[in-house]
């Protein structure tokens, strides 16, 4: 389970490295969701590896995983400074 998994990178180079293995990804961000479902396909993943698009403490999930990745932005929601483009 990769959770914000952005445009897939993580989640490809570990699937890469066990051709048994199958992913999850959940992303918030419909822009970077149809990457990561772009590059799956691209890369022949896209029979082991599904793409959520959604906030990850709303999505509907089937596990148990047995690893969970995940580089979230450690701060407060509405608190710190906001860059100018809303999708960082």
């Amino acid at each position: 389970l990769d959770i914000g998994v952005g445009t897939g990178a993580l989640s490809f180079l570990l699937l890469t490295g066990d051709p048994a293995a199958r992913g999850v990804g959940i992303e918030l961000q419909p822009r970077l969701a149809a990457l990561a479902r772009r590059g799956a396909e691209h890369n022949g993943f896209g029979g082991r590896f599904a793409v959520l698009e959604g906030d990850a403490r709303a999505v509907a999930l089937e596990g148990p995983f047995d690893l969970v990745a995940t580089n979230p932005p450690f701060q407060v929601v509405g608190e710190g400074n906001l860059p100018p483009d809303p999708e960082r």
